[in-house]
């Protein structure tokens, strides 16, 4: 199904849907904004040097609720629905791949700010949010096709969740919640490896 390298080899087809009704009085170019932009930086970005094709792009409608917005400060407070969908091989159907609230994502963003994104250096809470949620379902989409098939993925997502515990913002850190960023992650893998521990 996938083959090394290639350009146009996005893996993701994401839908962003930003609800902001709890929010009155801002100008709504703000949100709409914020959507594109998470949109673009998902869907535009190539994550890993495996090549899917269009059909086999793993599908995710992420849906956020704007709880808080503080214009002053650009300050975000969200939750967000993450659905995923992935491709049944040879096959028109899709199954549920990923199905999760996060009750934290939490983030600063200004209208019109770019998204720029370096594995080594977290530095920016959306990006690290997008980042996470990116790798996390392309490594679950490669463990389902293979046993272990996502490690190397999964991996990166880890490390981006311990770079991301000096950003300030909840969800990154062990012991903090046993269902956050670092607990899915964290667990999963723990998991993953178990089988393979008992040899």
């Amino acid at each position: 199904m996938l083959a090394v390298l290639g350009i146009n080899a996005q893996e993701l087809q994401v839908k962003v849907n930003v609800n902001h009704s709890k929010i009155q009085g801002t100008d709504a170019s703000v949100f709409e904004n914020l959507q594109q932009t998470m949109e673009q930086f998902m869907n535009e970005r190539t994550w890993t040097e495996l090549q899917f094709q269009k059909n086999e792009r793993i599908q995710v409608n992420l849906n956020i609720t704007v709880n808080k917005y503080n214009r002053n400060e650009n300050h975000f407070e969200c939750t967000a629905l993450i659905l995923a969908n992935r491709p049944v091989y040879n096959s028109t159907s899709v199954s549920t791949l990923y199905n999760n609230r996060d009750a934290s994502f939490n983030f600063d963003f200004q209208q019109f700010d770019q998204l720029n994104f370096a594995e080594e250096n977290i530095d920016n809470q959306l990006t690290a949010l997008l980042a996470y949620y990116a790798m996390l379902l392309i490594g679950l989409d490669l463990d389902s096709f293979s046993p272990m098939g996502g490690t190397d993925v999964l991996q990166r997502c880890l490390v981006l969740v311990n770079n991301a515990q000096n950003l300030g913002f909840p969800g990154w850190k062990s012991f903090e919640d046993n269902r956050n960023r670092f607990a899915i992650i964290n667990d999963y893998l723990d998991g993953a490896m178990q089988p393979f521990r008992q040899l």
